[in-house]
């Protein structure tokens, strides 16, 4: 008499789709809610009381997490906070992430005030792309956004990543009225120089931001973009993948540069 099949021999695994059919392949995993920045438009002065330790997955916890989402179809994950780098041991949970079968990409989110010594050894990890927080170079605007920290730093950061081997870096800048409004062109344009993609974001009523909106602190990306209007083309190139949510527009005198705007609000 034969063997009956086993019932999970014809097992196969669900993939991840949304209402429109089309397939989730892109994880953002938090790894703490810790931050060394204090940034005005997100987080109080005096900081937020931190989830205990005991209660953060552990990296082998997040490896587990990270499997079950690739045999789903999951090819993409980031990994954010929030500050990912200020999490004991960023490096070994990347190249645990990074070595999960069927994972083609590991991101971060950052602010890159550390990236000067950690750049490399994430890039050995596997990471391979970067969204650094900026949101301005003009050190006072800096300072004023991020209550007191140094913009030379996070250029430090950047320098180091792009030596290390980073070729797809995104700068995110929240624009805040008063502040750093002013600044789009000039951090556009340095951004080009040194082969990062800029990209704007809406202040959102979220956290401290709820404060800031309800000040008409808020700049819309119409707003932005007309004060840079004669560096892009006129119409949007669209979304350059189906991750994130931002439009890009050309740079008219060179395509091959771009610029983000993430429309939280408008």
């Amino acid at each position: 008499m034969d063997s009956p099949t086993p019932l999970y021999q014809n097992f196969r695994p669900p993939s991840l789709a949304d209402l429109y059919g089309r397939q989730i392949t892109y994880l953002r995993v938090s790894v703490t809610d810790r931050c060394n920045f204090r940034c005005t438009y997100c987080m109080p002065a005096e900081g937020v009381d931190p989830v205990a330790r005991a209660a953060l997955l552990s990296f082998e916890e997040y490896e587990r997490v990270v499997r079950a989402f690739a045999a789903i179809g999951v090819r993409t994950v980031r990994i954010t906070g929030g500050e990912p780098t200020v999490r004991r041991g960023i490096v070994e949970l990347v190249q645990r992430v990074a070595s999960v079968p069927g994972i083609a990409e590991v991101a971060m989110t950052t602010n890159a005030f550390t990236l000067d010594r950690l750049a490399q050894p994430l890039r050995a990890a596997g990471l391979t792309r970067l969204n650094v927080s900026l949101d301005s170079l003009r050190p006072a605007a800096f300072a004023e956004l991020t209550r007191g920290e140094d913009v030379a730093r996070v250029v430090a950061g950047l320098q180091a990543a792009r030596a290390a081997g980073f070729t797809d870096v995104k700068l995110n800048a929240v624009v805040v009225r008063g502040v750093n409004d002013g600044d789009a062109r000039a951090l556009v344009l340095w951004a080009w120089e040194h082969g990062f993609v800029p990209r704007f974001i809406e202040l959102m009523p979220m956290g401290e931001g709820e404060r800031l909106v309800a000040a008409g602190k808020s700049v819309p990306n119409a707003e932005v973009r007309a004060g840079i209007a004669d560096l892009i083309e006129v119409e949007p190139r669209g979304k350059t993948s189906g991750q994130g949510p931002a439009v890009y527009w050309r740079r008219r005198d060179h395509p091959e540069h771009q610029v983000g705007f993430i429309g939280a609000m408008s």
